[in-house]
């Protein structure tokens, strides 16, 4: 268990932080690799993990090449595609008020 509770751990982080990959995503991948929801369910109870900054790195490169947008058409367009990754609506506004202030 605790070996597993250790692979969990590391494709979690490996998703955050490479594929920039909301929880919601790599939730559903990982029942989809054969965990148990229990398990998956465990784990996100026991540890704290940051959603914002896997959101903001996913949502930084796209928000330059909006640029030529008004700022209402380019936070919406940054809203809707945060929210399709899987990201919450609350994770998606902090991670373009971020890119807003810079």
């Amino acid at each position: 268990r605790r070996v597993l509770f250790r692979s969990i751990s590391l494709y979690i982080r490996s998703k955050l932080t490479i594929s920039h990959q909301s929880l919601n995503l790599i939730r559903s991948k990982l029942i989809k690799l054969g965990i148990s929801k229990h398990l998956i369910t465990e784990y996100f109870d026991r540890e704290e993990i940051d959603e914002l900054e896997p959101a903001y790195q996913s949502i930084v490169r796209k928000w330059e090449r909006w640029s030529g947008l008004e700022p209402t058409a380019r936070r919406q367009k940054a809203y809707q595609f945060l929210v399709r990754r899987g990201f919450s609506y609350t994770i998606a506004k902090q991670a373009v008020e971020k890119c807003v202030e810079g």
